[in-house]
């Protein structure tokens, strides 16, 4: 008959579950960091978990089978034997017998904590004073850093950094999805002359938000603020209490598209306006700004892919220059300069070379620039999310057009249907020419 397992040996079980991977982790630990003792009690654990092994086997030994026991009686001796061994190697690596010892080293390990404790509180109270960290003294987010590469957005920079020199500037950055409105954004965060003068910055992402209620949780937990049901009000007052204060939210569509969230965002956004002495400024994909209050103007027109030159500065730098020229504009060429796509491809590049990204481009196309999880490292995910902004549409010449990434995007994923591609015969346009002839006047006035 089987053995059947005890109330013991299931007990034993999760300990052994338990244990496991722990060891693991201390490992990973102590060769990180170093931290005193975690390879000691690494060592113990090991040892416990071998004790437990034994004690496991012997009691299996023990179903009344007297032949088996007289067979098994010196394996078991050499077990015990062994799993005292180990017993005694934890006792002595643990100083059990040295008791004093083992309190005088926690002692220690408390006073060195206190002493590390106090260095943290002085470094962050440092980092709140300087650049590289928030402006608020009640908080502990960190700003962002500044884009290592940047081509391409020194105009809209410049505009920016002189719009922000007057008197409560409102500016929104848009453009379609990873046109660079982040980076750019970041840019303006960064410039000697933001820094210069304000004196408090913050940079909130908005989206993880899904309403004004989330968004006001968000720039709450930025500037130190307790957290709240509706910190609305919080927030406001917080800022008519500061002075030169700069606060970007980025990326606010995700709660301003949705038609339900619009209204109360507008009017928070409209609140935040009234605060004299606070600089706002907002990303945005689309190409459509909030309402309810005045942005300043000249307006920063959505952005456009980089130019050649900037797009292929940026792929160089990223390639350390390991691409022949004609490669590099032909590559560029497939994805229209979209700074998402540079990015991706040029990384790529570096990886794979750029002849080997030529072949595969004419197979995958944008799928071979879709293999992360998120839009930031999905093309085919990025222009999925994505409207469709003016700026995309209309090229040097004022006529409509969609950049390569974009129509490859649509044609795999929202291909015409075959009664258009494969139509004939009269017959089968016939619907088609009766519904854009009911819509000739709306086209004509779309078109002047």
């Amino acid at each position: 008959m089987p053995h059947q397992p005890t109330v013991t040996d299931i007990w034993f079980n999760t300990i052994m579950a338990c244990l496991t991977p722990a060891v693991t982790l201390l490992n990973e630990l102590n060769e990180a960091f170093g931290p005193p003792f975690v390879q000691s009690i690494s060592t113990t654990i090991l040892s416990l978990i071998n004790a437990v092994q034994m004690y496991t086997y012997i009691e299996a030994q023990h179903d009344g089978n007297k032949i088996k026991q007289l067979f098994c009686n010196n394996e078991m001796k050499n077990l015990l034997k062994s799993c005292y061994a180990g017993l005694d190697q934890a006792i002595e690596v643990f100083e059990i017998r040295t008791g004093p010892g083992i309190v005088t080293n926690i002692g220690n390990m408390k006073k060195d904590a206190g002493l590390i404790h106090g260095e943290l509180l002085e470094l962050i109270h440092t980092l709140s004073d300087t650049d590289t960290g928030s402006e608020s003294s009640n908080s502990f987010s960190m700003l962002p850093s500044k884009p290592k590469i940047f081509h391409g957005r020194e105009s809209e920079l410049d505009d920016i950094t002189k719009m922000l020199c007057q008197q409560s500037p409102r500016i929104a950055i848009l453009g379609g999805d990873e046109m660079g409105k982040t980076s750019l954004a970041k840019a303006v965060l960064h410039h000697p002359d933001t820094v210069v003068k304000f004196k408090h910055r913050f940079f909130v992402s908005a989206e993880s938000a899904a309403t004004s209620t989330d968004v006001t949780a968000l720039i709450g937990l930025h500037v130190g603020l307790d957290p709240g049901q509706d910190l609305t009000r919080p927030i406001v007052q917080y800022f008519w209490g500061q002075i030169s204060c700069l606060l970007i939210l980025d990326n606010l569509e995700t709660v301003w598209e949705p038609i339900q969230s619009q209204s109360a965002i507008e009017e928070f956004l409209s609140l935040l306006t009234e605060v004299e002495h606070l600089a706002l400024i907002i990303t945005m994909r689309g190409a459509e700004r909030p309402a309810k209050f005045c942005w300043t103007h000249p307006f920063i027109f959505p952005l456009h892919p980089l130019s050649d030159d900037a797009a292929k500065q940026t792929f160089m730098d990223i390639t350390d220059n390991l691409c022949a020229n004609k490669d590099i504009s032909q590559l560029l060429q497939f994805i229209d300069n979209m700074p998402l796509a540079v990015d991706l491809i040029a990384h790529l590049s570096e990886y794979e070379g750029c002849s080997n990204i030529l072949n595969r481009w004419e197979v995958e196309k944008t799928s071979l620039l879709s293999l992360g999880s998120d839009h930031m490292s999905n093309l085919d995910t990025s222009i999925g999310l994505s409207q469709v902004p003016e700026s995309w549409l209309r090229d040097d010449h004022k006529r409509f057009r969609l950049p390569v990434p974009v129509r490859e995007h649509i044609q795999r994923f929202l291909p015409p249907s075959l009664s258009l591609t494969q139509a004939h015969g009269k017959p089968q346009l016939q619907p088609v020419v009766k519904q854009i002839t009911s819509n000739l006047g709306s086209l004509q006035e779309v078109l002047q």
